[in-house]
């Protein structure tokens, strides 16, 4: 447990009790004395002291530490998941020829991106070319059909493009230290062992994008595993780009971490043999709510929703279900709502295979 420190008022009381109970006569509380001014000077050089011995207790253990935390995780390996730059595609439309030259800036809502090659618009009025966000972070990712704008026009170039259908992917922000703590903790508590369940997990949790992960062995019988990842900052109607999990099979499957034996019977052509590793990112499936008896109270209501969208982070497991229970606890705990009524769902929501829980459209009545 972090140090407790004492306030500069218990200190000063602590020490004008010791010298009026020491020296007789003595009168340590007097406005003006000189006792008074020592022991003031003296309370706070002690509290600033004990100050920083709680501040050093709190980094001295890898459980509560937060400066040090990456030094910490660093002897287990554990590296803290560095920002990652978003990219794509955009389609710029214009007059045929003209030209679009390296380096052009755009902007999104406040996020700069750069074009990354020479293009020319075409015969038909547009073409499309590939942009990197000029700052790392989750900003900078965008769905298909968003719009960026030029900085500075180009000639016979409009000045607003398009996203593409792949979206601007990638852009991460700096690991929350919180799961890094997460990521070293399940380190220490579960070392590798050559493929269990939980390095699956750890080790697609290493690729910068991915902010969960789940593992389900023998997916496909002996030899194969199933590896479910998401990507909380992407901005497509997927819970993870099509780049994302790439990334993470192609991690898990470099010869220096794939387990031996990784393979599985092509069920499409007997005898012959197959890579067992599936790497996936599940499909969102909604789960509606329709609540009664509410006060008509839009702070009240927020709370609700935040709390439920949290649950859905926290139990939502590809696959999985979530108690009727654990809805109306949730619902309830914390919220200031005393009485409601749940009128869907009516029993405890389950996702079918390839896809996980999440909270859909509140209706309030």
């Amino acid at each position: 447990m972090p140090l407790s420190r004492p306030s500069l008022t218990s200190l000063q009381s602590r020490a004008q009790t010791n010298i009026a109970t020491r020296i007789d006569g003595a009168a340590p509380t007097l406005r003006r004395g000189i006792l008074g001014a020592l022991l003031a000077e003296l309370s706070g050089a002690l509290h600033s002291l004990y100050g920083f011995l709680q501040a050093e207790s709190i980094e001295s253990n890898p459980y509560t530490a937060v400066r040090t935390l990456p030094q910490w995780a660093s002897i287990w390996g554990v590296q803290r998941r560095q920002p990652t730059t978003a990219a794509g595609a955009i389609t710029l439309t214009g007059a045929p020829g003209a030209s679009v030259a390296a380096d052009s800036r755009l902007q999104r809502n406040g996020v700069e991106y750069a074009i990354d090659s020479d293009g020319v618009i075409g015969g038909g009025g547009t073409v499309d070319v590939a942009v990197t966000a000029i700052t790392a972070g989750s900003d900078g990712n965008a769905a298909a059909g968003e719009t960026l704008t030029f900085i500075s026009p180009l000639a016979g170039v409009q000045a607003e493009a398009i996203v593409t259908a792949g979206g601007l992917t990638g852009g991460a922000d700096l690991e929350d230290i919180e799961d890094m703590r997460q990521r070293m903790l399940a380190e220490i508590q579960e070392p590798p062992h050559g493929g269990s369940k939980a390095d699956y997990v750890r080790w697609a949790r290493s690729v910068g994008t991915i902010t969960r992960a789940w593992c389900f062995p023998t997916y496909r019988g002996p030899g194969s595993v199933r590896v479910y990842v998401i990507n909380d900052d992407y901005a497509g109607p997927e819970l993870a780009s099509a780049a994302d999990v790439s990334a993470v099979f192609d991690y898990i499957d470099s010869d220096e971490i794939k387990p031996v034996g990784l393979v599985i019977e092509d069920p499409e052509t007997p005898g012959t043999y197959i890579n067992g590793l599936e790497v996936l990112a599940p499909e969102a499936e909604p789960v509606d709510f329709t609540i009664d008896d509410v006060p008509d109270d839009p702070a009240a209501r927020v709370r609700i929703e935040a709390a439920l969208q949290e649950l859905f982070r926290r139990e939502a497991v590809p696959e999985g279900s979530i108690a009727l229970t654990k809805l109306i606890t949730t619902i309830g705990a914390g919220t200031g709502v005393d009485n409601f009524t749940l009128s869907a769902p009516v029993a405890s929501p389950s996702a079918p295979a390839g896809k996980i829980l999440t909270l859909g459209t509140v209706t309030w009545l």
